[in-house]
């Protein structure tokens, strides 16, 4: 199912080779098809992210991630997630069989979940190269399943997942998810919804104290809480389209509370 390190597709063979170009010659190619770039925050966000790498001051990285324009670039994600998310990208952990993963009780829904989500693949890669990104996504989140037993699978999960599997990279990404599904996702993936759904409560103070009008409507609508549900659980990956919007969010929220 899942190719061979030294057959990894183009596509993820062109992330190791970008990280290999000069600084000015990544932000051409990063940015050369924009003709809304900001150039001066561009400027000044590299040299806040390059100064807090060059200090490893995790603090200043997550300044950077927060604040606006995010961290700008796929090149410093995949500097900075792993350090804000708290990863040991030397870490290594067992790689399971192919006949363990499909012994797996999530197995199959993780498959059917993965094979809806071409939309979220980029649609200038070839086919092949697409299969196989899916393939390495259902490795990666079966390693997640099959290392803590105690976690569920819900559908959305592969959406969190396919995100991080873009900027990173399997092996790195799986040891990004891992640990955010120990943490910040770990109440999604309980047996039941009941946590998640207290969560979801929250909503309405937060709607409240932006705008009271807000609050009312939705009140007397009586739409309860399930509309955000899909926002939440899958860090708006699954309702936004737009790649680069769903990677400045994930900034965000690698950054923040594991409430935000």
């Amino acid at each position: 199912m899942v190719a061979p390190e030294e057959d990894l597709p183009e596509h993820e063979r062109a992330y190791q080779s970008e990280a290999e170009t000069t600084e000015d010659k990544d932000a051409e190619v990063k940015y050369e098809n924009d003709d809304g770039v900001d150039w001066a925050l561009v400027s000044r966000k590299r040299r806040l992210i390059e100064r807090a790498l060059a200090d490893g001051s995790t603090v200043g990285l997550k300044m950077a991630a927060v604040e606006e324009g995010g961290l700008i670039c796929d090149d410093y994600r995949r500097l900075v997630w792993p350090r804000i998310g708290g990863v040991n990208v030397y870490e290594t952990s067992p790689r399971p069989s192919f006949a363990d993963i499909e012994q797996h009780a999530y197995y199959q829904q993780v498959v059917l979940d993965v094979k809806r989500s071409l939309k979220r693949f980029p649609p200038s890669i070839a086919e092949g190269q697409r299969i196989a990104l899916q393939d390495r996504l259902v490795f990666m989140i079966m390693r997640v399943l099959m290392k803590n037993p105690e976690l569920h699978y819900y559908q959305g999960y592969h959406d969190i997942c396919v995100t991080i599997l873009l900027v990173l990279g399997e092996e790195v990404g799986f040891l990004l998810v891992d640990r955010l599904s120990c943490s910040n996702l770990r109440r999604f993936m309980d047996k039941t919804m009941a946590q998640t759904a207290d969560m979801l409560e929250h909503i309405y103070p937060l709607i409240g104290h932006e705008s009271p009008e807000l609050r009312d409507f939705l009140d007397r609508a009586q739409v309860g809480i399930m509309f955000c549900l899909s926002w939440v659980i899958t860090w708006f990956g699954h309702v936004l389209a737009d790649y680069d919007t769903v990677v400045r969010l994930f900034d965000l929220f690698l950054a923040s509370h594991p409430w935000m």
